[in-house]
């Protein structure tokens, strides 16, 4: 082969060359989907199928399941009622956002008097309850009630945020009704927001009396704030311990 043909056919492969190539890049582009932790696919050094790893998500091979303690009912006043569970999260690191759930309420033969839906924060590595408001049941009279979750939460790696603290707990009857108050403290650097609180009164036998929830929108920073909980009839039985639980949650 002379000079000339051998520099033509060496032009020919050196451009040939560059036009594959140009065409995979583009085509690679076009086509290439960079991993996620929602793909459908175990990648970028997952743990399980878009859980663990970079994944927020934690696998569900590495979660215990909720811990149900009891439900119950209680009486707020004639014909309205609410209830509550306990529940326990025993997951040292994993908790879950807008979890739905459902109270399912029997009379004492056993036929169902009504149905409470709602949805819950699960906050990780601790005992928990949650406080259906309050049931309208007409005639009918409760005797238990049945929770249980209706779905499969979604475990996340905990957010750590600032907690509140809350001490002087008090019990008292003002006017015959029951009530209790507690001072709740921020001691943080920052605002908290939307912190729930529940109240469980608990006679000697550590039985449910009865309960009370509330939402403080705001808790300022290095302050706080007074709780108050109300009841509009007195309790049939004697209120022995009151437990508060907060939960605040960060997204």
């Amino acid at each position: 082969m002379s000079w000339s043909s051998k520099r033509k056919s060496t032009y020919i492969t050196v451009t040939t060359s560059v036009i594959l190539i140009t065409v995979a890049l583009i085509t690679f582009s076009y086509l290439y989907e960079a991993p996620t932790c929602v793909d459908g696919k175990q990648n970028q050094e997952e743990d399980g199928i878009d859980c663990g790893g970079p994944c927020l998500t934690v696998c569900g091979f590495e979660i215990i399941d909720p811990i149900i303690h009891w439900s119950r009912v209680s009486k707020m006043y004639e014909k309205a009622y609410s209830v509550t569970a306990l529940i326990e999260n025993p997951n040292v690191s994993a908790e879950a956002y807008d979890v739905p759930y459902i109270f399912k309420i029997y009379d004492g033969e056993g036929l169902l008097v009504s149905e409470y839906t709602g949805e819950t924060f699960i906050p990780a590595n601790k005992e928990f309850p949650i406080f259906s408001g309050i049931i309208n049941v007409g005639n009918r009279v409760p005797k238990k009630a049945i929770f249980e979750f209706t779905e499969k939460p979604r475990w996340l790696e905990t957010v750590v945020g600032p907690e509140v603290f809350i001490d002087d707990i008090q019990f008292l009857e003002k006017n015959g009704l029951p009530r209790v108050s507690a001072t709740i403290s921020n001691n943080s650097v920052r605002n908290i927001e939307n912190v729930e609180l529940v109240v469980l009164l608990l006679d000697g036998e550590n039985n449910l009396v009865n309960s009370s929830k509330t939402v403080l929108d705001l808790i300022r920073k290095d302050s706080s704030e007074k709780v108050i909980f109300t009841w509009p009839t007195p309790f049939d039985k004697e209120v022995i311990k009151v437990d508060i639980f907060t939960v605040s949650k960060l997204k």
